[in-house]
C-alpha cells in the first residue's frame, strides 16, 4: 500500500509543475448498481457464515458450496487513475512512462485502496515503441475490439479467458509462486483458483509495438520465465485498421504460449484468436474466435500450495462470440452472444461448455460521462451427475462453471457463503446492472 501511495504522490507532483517531462492524468470512475444471482439451489439455511462452514465440515466442500447468492451489490468496475509522462529525446525518439492504478471504491476503508495495473517505461520512435515492466498481452487487447459490455456484466472475459484446466479463472497476477504459478491452489478442497488465462496483464515483460505501416500494427510480448521452470509467456499480434467501402474495419490476430510449467506438461499451452468488427452508419457489428490447445485438467482436491501433475490429458477449447449495436440519437442498444464449447480431449465429458447473452443501452450524457443498462446470462452445460453434501444440497460435480459478472466488474463485501461469483457445475448465473462511468 506505502509503494502504491508513494507512487500516486510522484505521479501528482510530475504533473503539478514538470518542465522537462509532459504529464498526463488520465482515469474513470465506473461505479454500478447490481442484482447478482450465481443461479446455485440449496435445501436448508446455509445463507450465513456459521452454516456455510458447518456445510463445509460435513460435506468436505467449499463453505459455500451450494449456497444460493442472489442480492443487490454497488459495484466499483475496473475503476482506474494513471499518469502517462513521456520526454522528446534526441534523434527523434522519446522517452516513456506509465503508472496506472484500480481505485476499489466500494471497499472498506480498511482495504488497500490502490492495485497496480500496468506500470511501465519504454522507448518510441520511427522503429516503433520498445516497453518494458507491467503490461497487457496483445492476445487480451485483441479481445476488447469486440467486446461490447467491457467490464459490465456480461463482459466476454467471462468466457474468453479460461487456460488451463476446467475450473473456474482468476485474474490473478502471474509468477507469484515457485515453481510452477500456474498450479497452486488457494482452496484445499476446489481446483477453481487457478491463476493462468488468455486474458493477462504480463507482470515482468519485454514488450514491442510496430509502427503502423499499410493499415497494419504487429505487437510482441515476452515474459522470461526468471527461474520458474519454463514458465515464460510468448505472445504476438497483427492488427488491420482502416477504411473498408462505406465503413471502418478493424481485425487482427493473435497467438500466445504459456510454458510447460503452465499444465506440467509435455507441451505449452496456447491459443489463437481472431477478433474484428466493421462499423458502417450507425451500425456496428465484431466477431470473435479462439481456439486454444493443449491446456490441462487438474487434480479433484489440490492440496493449498500444491503443484501435483494433472489428471487429463491435454484439451483443447474453442469459443466464439458475435455482437453487435445500433445508435439512437445520444445512445446505443447493443447484445452480444458467446459460447465456449466443451473441452475435448477428458478421458470422461467434462460437460464443461456455456453459452452467455448480454443486453444493454448506453446513453451518453456527454463526452466523458456515460450511463448504461444491463442484462446478461450465463447458461453452463449441465451433465447431471450429482453430489451429496451433508446438510442436504444436492451439488453437480461435473458441468460448466462460467460466471457472468466476474471479469472487469466487481462485486465487493461478499458475505462469507455469499460469493455470487462462486457457480456451482451446471448452474446458470443471471445479473442486471445500472451504472455510470466518468472519464477523465
Amino acid at each position: 500500500m506505502k509503494k502504491s501511495i508513494l507512487a500516486i504522490a510522484v505521479g501528482a507532483a510530475l504533473a503539478a509543475g514538470s518542465a522537462q517531462a509532459a504529464v498526463e492524468v488520465y482515469g474513470k470512475l465506473h461505479l454500478s448498481f447490481d442484482q447478482l444471482d450465481n443461479g446455485n439451489t440449496y435445501n436448508g439455511n446455509t445463507n450465513n457464515a456459521a452454516a456455510a462452514a458447518g456445510s463445509a465440515a460435513s460435506s468436505g466442500g467449499a463453505a459455500n458450496a451450494g449456497t444460493k447468492a442472489k442480492s443487490l451489490y454497488v459495484s466499483s468496475n475496473s475503476s482506474m487513475v494513471g499518469f502517462k509522462a513521456s520526454e522528446d529525446l534526441e534523434g527523434g525518439m522519446k522517452a516513456i512512462a506509465v503508472l496506472e492504478f484500480m481505485v476499489e471504491s466500494d471497499n472498506p476503508v480498511t482495504t488497500v485502496p490502490f492495485t497496480e495495473r500496468e506500470v511501465y517505461a519504454g522507448l518510441g520512435g520511427d522503429f516503433g515503441t520498445v516497453r518494458i515492466g507491467k503490461i497487457d498481452t496483445p492476445t487480451k487487447l485483441l479481445g476488447r475490439k469486440a467486446d461490447f459490455f467491457g467490464d459490465q456484466i456480461g463482459d466476454s472475459r467471462n468466457l474468453t479467458s479460461r487456460a488451463s484446466g476446467l475450473g473456474l479463472v482468476l485474474n490473478a497476477p502471474l509468477h507469484n509462486v515457485t515453481p510452477y504459478p500456474a498450479y497452486t491452489y488457494t482452496s484445499a478442497t476446489t481446483a477453481q483458483n487457478q491463476r493462468p488465462n488468455w486474458e493477462t496483464r504480463s507482470t515482468n515483460a519485454l514488450a514491442y509495438t510496430s509502427p503502423t505501416m499499410g493499415g497494419v500494427t504487429v505487437a510482441v510480448l515476452y515474459q522470461p520465465d526468471e527461474g520458474r521452470s519454463d514458465s515464460s509467456i510468448k505472445d504476438i499480434s497483427a492488427t488491420l485498421a482502416g477504411d473498408a467501402g462505406p465503413g471502418k474495419l478493424v481485425a487482427g490476430l493473435s497467438w500466445t504460449s504459456h510454458g510447460k510449467a503452465w499444465n506440467s506438461d509435455e507441451k505449452a499451452e496456447s491459443a489463437i484468436r481472431f477478433a474484428g468488427s466493421y462499423a458502417i452508419s450507425d451500425v456496428k457489428v465484431a466477431l470473435f474466435y479462439q481456439k486454444a490447445s493443449d491446456m490441462n485438467a487438474v487434480p479433484a482436491t489440490p492440496a493449498v500450495g500444491s503443484t501435483a501433475a494433472v489428471a487429463e490429458a491435454s484439451l483443447d477449447r474453442t469459443t466464439w462470440g458475435l455482437g453487435g449495436s445500433y445508435k439512437i440519437g445520444a445512445g446505443a442498444v447493443k447484445a452480444q452472444y458467446y459460447k465456449a464449447g466443451e473441452s475435448k480431449g477428458a478421458a470422461a465429458d467434462p460437460a464443461d461448455g456455456a453459452t452467455m447473452i448480454a443486453l444493454g443501452y448506453d446513453h451518453n450524457l456527454s463526452k466523458n460521462t456515460k450511463v448504461y443498462f444491463a442484462y446478461a446470462q450465463t447458461k453452463n452445460d449441465d451433465n447431471g451427475t450429482l453430489g451429496t453434501s451433508g446438510s442436504g444440497n444436492n451439488i453437480p460435480t461435473k458441468g460448466g462453471t462460467y460466471t457472468v459478472s466476474a471479469a472487469g466488474h466487481g462485486s465487493n463485501n461478499v458475505m462469507a457463503g455469499q460469493n455470487v461469483n462462486t457457480i456451482n457445475n451446471g448452474s446458470d448465473p443471471k445479473a442486471v446492472s445500472v451504472g455510470m462511468i466518468f472519464s477523465f
